[in-house]
């Protein structure tokens, strides 16, 4: 008896460290989604607060955005959102010409309203005349 309850012990662990493997697997395999899921999120969180500050110059976002341009992991995220977005826009492999719409995607997580802008002279152009 006791042999079979540890047999079924032992069955009931390996059980348990399979699925953990499988689910470190699958977070690994799928962290880009995640953290593309985490970007979106945070990005419809900035758009909701930015309604709510709209008196807010984009000067007092500047904090923010270099808080997500010095941290790695927020930092890779945004390079992959770009990424998708560059490739969905005209087939470009990033990083080439993914620098503009970097830029845009950082500063919509910083929580100031700029469009998804993939010419950086555009970019330039637009933050100088709708951003000032």
């Amino acid at each position: 008896m006791l042999a079979s309850i540890f047999t079924r012990l032992k069955t009931s662990i390996d059980h348990s460290a399979a699925v953990s493997l499988r689910v470190t697997v699958l977070l690994d395999k799928n962290a880009g989604t995640f953290g593309r899921w985490a970007m979106q999120l945070r990005s419809l969180k900035n758009k909701i607060q930015s309604s709510k500050d709209s008196t807010m110059s984009d000067g007092e976002y500047i904090a923010k955005l270099m808080a997500i341009g010095a941290d790695s992991n927020l930092l890779q995220t945004a390079q992959h959102v770009a990424a998708k977005k560059l490739l969905d826009y005209d087939g470009e492999i990033y990083p080439q010409d993914g620098c503009a719409i970097t830029l845009s995607v950082l500063l919509q997580e910083a929580g100031i309203a700029v469009p998804d802008t993939y010419l950086a002279i555009t970019l330039g152009n637009t933050l100088r005349k709708q951003r000032n």
